[in-house]
């Protein structure tokens, strides 16, 4: 990843234990609640993740971190210039989850553009889809 990259955060208090807030990120079926419409997941380090939608976006990315408070996965989106990386920790907090998430190594020129736009309302959208299921 170049070094002139953005980070986009994301936080999101989810009325659920980790427990189950994990397994909306890990579960095919629970991330067809919330984010995708058709998801397939491996959720083990190197485990694949490939998320699409009936709009025709796409992604697919590979595990790298898969612990019950913290995962982190790549993210090639079709369109994107390259592949990002997306981090996930979640800590109880007051009765439910606070979900803290970040997307890195999204380019900061004008191919990117487009793409960090995207992620940006995706991420934004999909974590309230969640805190509302």
């Amino acid at each position: 990843m170049s070094p002139e990259t953005q980070t986009l955060t994301f936080s999101q208090h989810i009325q659920a234990p980790p427990e189950q807030v994990y397994r909306a990120f890990t579960n095919a079926t629970a991330l067809q609640e919330w984010l995708a419409n058709m998801a397939t997941v491996a959720p083990r380090p190197a485990g694949r993740l490939y998320l699409w939608w009936n709009a025709g976006y796409y992604t697919s990315g590979e595990y790298s971190t898969v612990e019950p408070d913290k995962l982190a996965f790549t993210w090639h989106g079709r369109g994107d210039p390259g592949a990002t990386r997306v981090q996930v920790t979640l800590t109880p907090k007051d009765g439910g989850t606070l979900v803290a998430l970040e997307h890195s190594g999204i380019g900061a020129g004008k191919e990117w553009a487009g793409a960090a736009e995207e992620i940006k309302k995706g991420w934004k959208s999909g974590l309230e889809n969640l805190a509302s299921v």
